[in-house]
This record gives C-alpha cells, structure tokens and sequence, in this order.
C-alpha cells in the first residue's frame, strides 16, 4: 500500500517539497540583494522565488532540450550554494566545516532536482504511452469491430441473393409445371366441348378447340394467353 501511495503521490509531494526549500533560499538571496528596502521588495522577493522554483521543476519535466535540463539544476546548486553562505559572506571560509556542509547540500539539492524531474518526466511519458496504448488497442477493437459488421453484411447479401436466386427458380419451376398442367386442362375441355351439343356450344369453346389444335401441332400456351381466352 505504501509503495502504490508513494509511486502514484510521492513524486509530486516531493517536486512541491523541493519547490518550497527553493523558494525559501531564493528568496533569502533576492531580500540579501534588495537588502529590503521596502515591503513591496520583500513580497515581491518571494513571488520571484517561487517562480525560479517553479522554473526549474517545468523544465526538468516538460523541456526536450537536454542542455537547459542540466544547466537549470547547475544553477539552482549555485543559488542554494549562495544562499546557505549570504550570513558568513564576510568570513566565508571561517567555518570550513559549515562551508563544507553548505557545498554538500547545494550539490545534493541540484541532484535531487535533476532526478525528481526526470523521474516526472519518465511517468508522464509512461503515462502517455499508456494512453496511447489504450487508444490504438481501442481503435483496433472499432476496426475489428467494423469489420465483422461487413462481414456480416456481406453474408447477408450473400444470403439474400440465395433466397432471390431459389425464388426465381422456384417461380420458374412452377411456370413450367403450370404451363404443363395448362395443356392437359386445354386437351381436357376440348374433349369434355366436343360431347356438346352443337346448339349449347358458344364461341368459348371455339377458342379452346383452337388453342388445343395449337398444343397438338406442337406450340405452347402460356398462362396469360389463356387468360385472355378464358375471361
């Protein structure tokens, strides 16, 4: 649990820490420059020292230039070097202890911003790829998507096709077999007329004669002719 809190906060708690301690030794050394002379110099002194601060973490984290990522933390190392020594200025070397431990801290001050912002840099480029990741693997899934709906598609035209193509043959079948049917039905009521008698005879059953002598000779007769006849 601790790891997760501190690989999802720690960072950032840690930028915001560092930017604090900047801004305080930064804003000592502005005051030591202005040697406040006003108020205003003095609030201003700190608005100055937070921004130095907040430079430096946007640099480190946000910049593409390797030579400002480097010379920003050099700086900074020189500002906290500076500022731990502005009290012993006249004597600086009266403590040499105290000097070194001045120089030992300035130099892990300007480490520590150097990592912190290229861990930063590093998660927030992890975090980038992550979504780019999630995005391509989500446009793969619409593509893949999309594809099995034309597939779908196609497969229902195919089928579709099937269906029109059974149907026509189906309504073919059947014109033929009517059409066969039809000429024995002909053949038939001109047996069944020529038992009339010549006076119950109209010219109805002259037109089916003559449609018969047609079958016998060979041609055929379609449905929609011998509606005509009939109606």
């Amino acid at each position: 649990m601790i790891d997760r809190i501190l690989s999802r906060t720690g960072v950032g708690f840690a930028l915001l820490f560092m930017i604090l301690e900047l801004t305080y030794i930064n804003a000592k050394s502005l005051n030591y420059m202005v040697q406040g002379l006003s108020q205003s110099d003095g609030v201003f002194s700190i608005i100055g020292a937070i921004a130095f601060s907040m430079v430096t973490i946007l640099i480190m984290r946000l910049s593409s230039r390797t030579w400002l990522k480097i010379m920003f933390p050099f700086l900074d190392t020189a500002l906290v070097l500076c500022g731990f020594n502005l009290p012993y200025a006249e004597d600086l070397f009266g403590n040499p202890v105290r000097f070194a431990l001045s120089v030992f801290f300035a130099v892990f001050t300007g480490l520590i911003t150097y990592s912190l912002g290229q861990i930063n840099a590093e998660m927030h480029d992890g975090s980038k790829d992550n979504d780019s990741a999630a995005k391509q693997i989500e446009s793969n899934r619409i593509i893949e998507e999309q594809k099995r709906i034309i597939e779908d598609l196609q497969s229902k035209q195919i089928d579709s096709k099937r269906i029109v193509d059974d149907s026509k043959r189906i309504a073919n079948e059947s014109k033929e077999l009517a059409n066969e049917f039809l000429a024995n039905h002909i053949l038939f009521l001109n047996w069944t007329n020529s038992k009339k008698k010549a006076e119950n005879c109209n010219g109805h059953e002259a037109k089916i004669k003559g449609m018969a002598e047609q079958i016998k000779s060979g041609k055929s007769i379609s449905v929609d002719d011998y509606l005509k006849v009939v109606k």
